[in-house]
């Protein structure tokens, strides 16, 4: 960010003496998934969150660098370390 970003940098400015910036929520929301269908609402919503509102990121969600939405769109297996979701349910 410090790089390609670093305007956007002071809204993650921490307030906790810890830390000098935090990038996620100290008690983030956390949920149940109960099917398929959900888990991809949710993978829909991570993959395309970078994009909009404050952040815009990325023109779209495999261009985020960060996102496995490359993995999952484009079959793209260069990070060896992601496996497909349905393989696990």
């Amino acid at each position: 960010m410090l790089e390609n970003h670093p305007q956007v940098l002071s809204h993650f400015k921490s307030t906790q003496n810890d830390r000098e910036y935090q990038f996620w929520e100290r008690r983030a929301y956390s949920s149940t998934i109960y099917n398929r269908v959900e888990l991809g609402q949710k993978l829909n919503y991570m993959h395309n969150n970078p994009l909009v509102g404050k952040w815009k990121l990325a023109e779209s969600p495999d261009l985020y660098f960060y996102s496995s939405a490359k993995f999952y769109l484009l079959s793209d297996s260069t990070s060896n370390f992601l496996t497909h979701y349905t393989e696990h349910i």
